[in-house]
């Protein structure tokens, strides 16, 4: 994958889809099965029609 990474609701660590294990959707720090795809920060510009 590319620079995919994924952020625990609960403890707000950054995790990298190779830390999780077998695919499991879970925080590999607290546990927490709630994760949010992490989004690069700034404003995207798109031009009017």
């Amino acid at each position: 994958m590319k620079d995919t990474q994924y952020k625990c609701l609960r403890c707000r660590n950054k995790i990298n889809p190779n830390e999780l294990v077998n695919g499991r959707i879970q925080c590999t720090y607290c546990g927490y099965r709630i994760l949010e795809k992490a989004r690069p920060r700034g404003e995207r510009h798109i031009d009017a029609l």
